[in-house]
């Protein structure tokens, strides 16, 4: 008991010796106080990983390191060993790490997880030449990760992925809480996956305002500044804005009413779902579908939802975009800055106002928006295989909320490598550079608020950021893939999914030479086919974004005398590869999609047109196999280089409306079809499971057809495609399922699936039917008709 004692009294002396002579801002109470927090914790040695500008010299890394570690010893008996990497071999170099430090713990019989926080132990402790005891620290084991530096969305989302990244969110509610005082709430908020903190994003300044600019002169020319003063002229859209620009219309004749775009303008008014249907990217274009802005400082991820509804159903959508086009017409809008703009745009933060507050007065149309850039390309997080994480958040913590600490990481040694000036008037501190042997990014160093500013920067920089932050919003939209969600909600056949195997395909067959030759590329290949004679032509349209191809073939045999059913099934060839971490994996090697035209039942209109999509990395070898009747069969392919997408749904002879997997509440305003669906319900199993309402509107001739499919034990995945030659149309719904599916007794998926399809036929005597089918084989249904349109609002 004594020896212990006594070896407690030399860590509290040497530690106190060391707060005192390393951190002279702090006075004696200060230091005892912090000596107790950590007296009964065992000293720990720590890596931290960080990217530099350039390649420090090891006498560089050693004056940073020693300077650190005064601080880290003496607050939380902590040693730091620093890994500084430049950017191009960063994150490769810490990745092959922690796979070494997984592959070592599998190889000695531990499973490599968390590692568990050290308990209290009696450190080792060493004499010094001067004869005073101070503590040994451990070394730090092979290939020991702590505290990492995280360079970008991509590699955070890896990480996650391969479980590298530990939960912190039960230090950012105790030990570690400062840090919600220092960081912005908007980046804290946004940078959560699936509602878990794995990171602590550097705070900086969010985004930039957009600012319309109304020049004072004329306002209080037309006495229109009152409206901005008193705060009733608060957007674009604003009526008090508009009669402001009639009356320049009217009597300034050498004045721009607009200095900006039309698009510019549209843009201020609405989101607009508008999609690259090929790469699923978000585009900027106008579209019907949208969500109409009512207030630009609530649009916020959590604080409202981007609706998906028709803009022209709201009539206060309507009412600006006629007043905008109107404006259009009347030649409002133009890019010639030479003459003077009653109204402009600028972007920007806070600041840029300053040289244009004498001549005009701004209105904020645009707030600083939290996007992927200001959450993920500069965070600290800890490695799940950390030795204490909640000792490597006690050094993240002094990242983000001590400007001592804070800046040593970012600038160096004081008079070593800088040396700050402080201005005589305001006393604000100025950074000078001594020389350049230890470079830094300001932004990748931790909470950039507490860091001196650049010397390029403004001495203000910091300040007005705080207060761009305070208002800034997140993208509503942030981590939203829409490329994911559109396969994951698709309604594709044999749909192969991309993440396990590497690819995903879709295929549909029975469509007629005279519908898609209303295209003319197709009508041109469909043409050539037939003059080179009877086989099998497959005509590819692609597009390659990035490392992605997506495809669509048009496949065209002329060359069958019976009927046929026509599927596509995937051979792939896997291979087993080894990663770094030694775990074996399979990877695609290459797939071969084999056509297959085999004989059925039914009269052979001599050909069968069939589309094959394919979605997959442009380097996966793939090759394609035909078989008619079992037999081998070569083929002849063409290409295009851009992805040829047939409009099924829109043709010269029909136009079809589409609303598939919509709920009963799309309904509940129908009561004639809520009472059907409530009779099929009561009836499902019976007879059968899938019910079809049709209904013809005499006076127009438009068809429409109300398909429910319900009573699911299995989730059920339903496609819809219209078929059939010239002058027929016909219906066809494939219902597919599968009974390793099955639905669980906690699934909130609905157990039913139903379509609205409405028929505008655009030539007369269409011949319109429908077929049903499940897993591809006929499926009998129970037929009623409607009295009465059966219509309904989304």
């Amino acid at each position: 008991m004594k020896k212990r004692l006594i070896c407690l009294l030399l860590c509290l002396a040497m530690l106190l010796s060391l707060a005192l002579t390393a951190c002279s801002s702090k006075d004696t109470e200060e230091a005892a106080e912090n000596i107790s927090d950590v007296a009964s914790e065992a000293a720990q040695t720590l890596t931290m990983w960080i990217v530099s500008e350039n390649k420090l010299t090891d006498d560089t890394v050693k004056l940073v390191s020693d300077e650190l570690n005064a601080i880290t010893k003496s607050k939380f008996k902590t040693q730091l060993v620093l890994n500084f990497l430049t950017k191009d071999v960063y994150e490769s170099t810490l990745s092959k790490t922690i796979s070494a430090y997984e592959k070592a713990k599998e190889a000695s019989g531990e499973v490599a997880t968390e590692a568990a926080t050290d308990v209290a132990v009696t450190d080792a402790t060493e004499t010094l030449a001067n004869g005073m005891t101070i503590i040994k620290y451990p070394e730090a084991v092979p290939n020991q990760v702590d505290i990492i530096y995280i360079a970008g969305e991509d590699m955070f989302l890896d990480y996650v992925e391969k479980g590298w990244l530990a939960s912190l969110d039960a230090e950012l509610s105790g030990s570690s809480k400062k840090i919600k005082e220092y960081v912005s709430d908007t980046l804290l908020s946004a940078a959560k996956l699936n509602g878990t903190t794995y990171a602590v994003p550097n705070n900086n300044v969010i985004g930039e305002y957009t600012y319309m600019l109304l020049d004072k002169e004329l306002m209080e020319k037309y006495s229109q500044q009152g409206y901005v003063t008193q705060g009733k002229l608060n957007g674009f859209f604003n009526t008090y804005l508009f009669n402001y620009l009639k009356l320049i219309d009217l009597f300034e004749e050498d004045v721009v009413p607009i200095n900006a775009t039309y698009e510019e303008c549209l843009g201020f008014l609405a989101h607009y779902w508008s999609v690259d249907p090929h790469s699923f990217s978000m585009l900027k274009d106008f579209s019907v579908f949208g969500y109409h802005y009512t207030d630009i400082a609530a649009l916020s991820r959590g604080s409202v939802a981007l609706g998906y509804n028709s803009l022209f159903e709201d009539e206060a959508f309507v009412a600006d975009y006629l007043k905008l086009n109107e404006m259009k017409y009347d030649g409002y809008f133009s890019e010639d800055t030479s003459k003077k703009a009653a109204v402009k745009f600028v972007k920007g933060d806070s600041t840029i106002l300053k040289q244009y507050e004498e001549e005009y007065y701004s209105v904020i149309v645009e707030y600083p928006t939290a996007a992927t850039d200001d959450i993920y390309s500069n965070m600290f997080g800890v490695c799940t295989y950390s030795k204490d994480l909640g000792r490597s958040m006690q050094v993240v913590t002094y990242l983000n909320t001590n400007a001592t600490f804070r800046n040593i990481l970012q600038y160096g040694v004081e008079n070593k490598h800088y040396k700050t000036v402080a201005d005589e008037e305001s006393g604000k501190i100025s950074l000078v550079r001594l020389n350049n042997d230890y470079m830094m990014d300001i932004y990748a160093t931790g909470n950039a608020f507490l860091a001196y500013p650049e010397p390029k920067m403004s001495e203000d920089i910091w300040d007005m950021g705080k207060v761009q932050n305070r208002g800034s919003l997140v993208n509503p939209l942030l981590g939203f893939n829409i490329h994911d969600f559109a396969v994951s909600s698709g309604t594709v056949a044999e749909s192969v999914k991309l993440s396990d195997a590497g690819y995903n395909i879709s295929y549909s067959s029975g469509y007629s030479k005279d519908v898609l030759s209303q295209d003319e590329n197709l009508a041109n290949w469909l043409e050539n086919c037939d003059k080179n004679g009877k086989g099998i032509y497959l005509f590819k349209t692609y597009e390659i974004s990035g490392q992605y191809i997506t495809a669509n073939y048009y496949i065209y045999n002329n060359d069958l005398s019976d009927n046929v059913d026509f599927t596509v099934t995937a051979n792939p060839y896997m291979i087993t590869q080894t990663d770094d971490s030694g775990k074996e994996k399979q990877v695609l090697e290459s797939v071969d999609f084999v056509l297959d035209y085999a004989p059925t039942t039914g009269a052979s209109k001599g050909y069968e047109l069939s589309v094959f999509s394919l979605y997959t990395k442009k380097n996966t070898p793939y090759s394609f196999i035909c078989k008619v009747d079992g037999a081998d069969k070569t083929y002849t392919e063409s290409e295009y280089n851009k992805v040829l997408t047939f409009d099924f749904l829109n043709t010269a002879e029909y136009t079809i409306d589409l609303y598939a997997n919509i709920t009963k509440t799309n309904v509940l305003k129908n009561k004639e079809l809520m009472a059907w669906l409530e009779e099929c319900d009561n009836d499902a199993g019976k007879t059968t499971s899938t019910y079809v309402k049709t209904y013809v509107d005499e006076a127009t001739g438009d068809h429409t057809f109300i398909v429910y499919h319900t009573g699911m034990k299995y989730i059920t995945e339903a496609e819809f495609l219209p078929t059939g030659d010239k002058g027929e149309l016909n219906l066809a719904f494939n219902f597919s399922g599968e009974e390793s599916r099955e639905y669980g007794l906690e699934s909130s998926d609905r157990k039913y699936i139903l379509y609205y399809v409405r028929v505008r036929p655009n030539v007369e005597n269409l011949d319109i039917s429908y077929t049903i089918t499940k897993n591809g084989k006929k499926l009998a249904a129970t037929k009623s008709e409607a009295t009465e349109d059966p219509d309904f609002v989304m």
